[in-house]
């Protein structure tokens, strides 16, 4: 036991460190909230008060000898910014140093965001590789994000969303025009079975698409394929993309 207390003793920035960010600022129910992060967690869910409450929790990563250190902490700030009809959050590294150790953002702590915003507002995201929920938004989404998980639920509005190799399950209750795009991860979006939507997918020779609405019910070739199918008589457009990806449309 001497050898732990004697290193804990010696090597304080071991230990976990974390700071509290909290603020509130107006915006429109018709207005665009903006999110600008790396790695964390981002948990927004919806009122229908005209401002968005902000709430984040930076912490250390908890990588030994890579993770986040106190001044790592301490250097890492929320940016919020507030113009007429629109709000910006961005989680500010600049003045983060990466450790001697450390190959490219490893550094970098955690942002656990809690968010709340208006119902009917546009959200935006802008992500590397967060743990993403958005619960009830009745408006337009457009996530970006690398290789993060994203859970959204009771959507009613239009989705734009693009992964390089991440996981995203959409269960959208209204069906506008939509689009989403993967290279290589697995994107899954659940529609109500009466949705009439028009399909377009784009899909490279590896990546695969499962569907449980008609024509197609499956879909996987050696070669790359173009499918453009009416569902329920035709709607909103679909568009789905990916080169190796796994796609499922869930009727529910």
């Amino acid at each position: 036991m001497r050898p732990l207390i004697l290193l804990v003793a010696l090597v304080p920035g071991l230990l976990a460190q974390s700071k509290e960010f909290q603020k509130t600022a107006p915006l429109d129910a018709n207005g665009r909230l903006t999110i600008d992060t790396y790695k964390g967690e981002i948990r927004v869910s919806t009122w229908d008060r005209a401002e968005v409450e902000i709430g984040a929790r930076i912490e250390d990563d908890g990588n030994f000898g890579l993770g986040a250190d106190r001044d790592a902490v301490n250097n890492t700030n929320i940016e919020v910014v507030v113009t007429a009809g629109t709000v910006r959050i961005r989680t500010d590294y600049s003045r983060v140093r990466n450790g001697p150790f450390c190959v490219g953002a490893c550094s970098n702590p955690l942002v656990r965001y809690q968010i709340r915003m208006p119902r009917s507002a546009h959200l935006e995201i802008k992500d590397y590789k967060s743990i993403t929920d958005i619960d009830g938004l009745r408006a337009g989404l457009t996530i970006d994000t690398y290789k993060g998980e994203v859970r959204i639920r009771n959507l009613q509005g239009p989705l734009r969303a693009k992964t390089y190799k991440g996981d995203i399950r959409a269960a959208l209750n209204t069906l506008g025009n939509t689009r989403v795009e993967t290279y290589k991860g697995e994107i899954e979006l659940t529609l109500p079975k009466s949705a009439a939507f028009t399909l377009r997918a784009d899909m490279g020779r590896r990546a695969d698409l499962v569907s449980d609405f008609p024509a197609p019910s499956r879909m996987r070739r050696d070669r790359e394929q173009e499918i453009r199918s009416t569902v329920n008589g035709g709607g909103p457009e679909l568009v789905l993309k990916s080169e190796r990806g796994n796609l499922r449309l869930r009727a529910s």
